[in-house]
């Protein structure tokens, strides 16, 4: 068993099973506004945790849908350029829809953009992605990510040598 403090949430850790055990003391131990109050099963059916998810995902989905359509009606030419970059990439037939959406759920989370994860999670899962290629689609990502703050990290440690060097001479 392992406790993990994951944003404001402590997560349980047991074989296959998570569970919440509380939330962060920042909101008294209620849960915050706008976050789902639906729980579901743990990962393991022999369990009686639960997880109480982050967003109502499909709620959310609904919700961005209606703003969206109200830009549409406001600035249709702006929704009809976004579809015309979102189509354009499908039409030559190189990846499949499947891989199209796994990669769009990697640069969702480094986008850090929720509306994305909802759109191109349901998308996904349309196009037949199982979670485990979800899983390693967002390894990935994950990856890439933490290898790009080892880079950034290097490009701190040059701007420090030479913001030191200039004091030296």
């Amino acid at each position: 068993m392992s406790l993990v403090l994951l944003g404001f949430l402590l997560i349980e850790v047991v074989s296959d099973a998570i569970a919440v055990r509380s939330w962060d003391a920042a909101f008294d131990g209620a849960q915050p506004a706008g976050y789902a109050t639906t729980a579901t099963r743990a990962c393991s059916p022999h369990r009686d945790e639960v997880i109480v998810m982050m967003l109502d995902w499909n709620d959310y989905q609904r919700q961005l849908g209606t703003t969206i359509a109200q830009i549409g009606r406001i600035s249709p030419d702006t929704i009809r350029g976004y579809r015309g970059l979102a189509d354009a990439g499908s039409k030559s037939g190189v990846l499949d829809g499947k891989t199209r959406e796994l990669i769009a759920l990697a640069v969702s989370v480094t986008r850090q953009c929720d509306g994305c994860i909802t759109i191109h999670t349901d998308a996904a899962i349309k196009q037949g992605a199982t979670r485990e290629e979800i899983v390693a689609a967002l390894s990935v990502a994950i990856t890439v990510n933490a290898g790009a703050s080892l880079v950034y990290s290097a490009r701190v440690m040059d701007a420090y040598t030479a913001k030191t060097a200039e004091t030296k001479s």
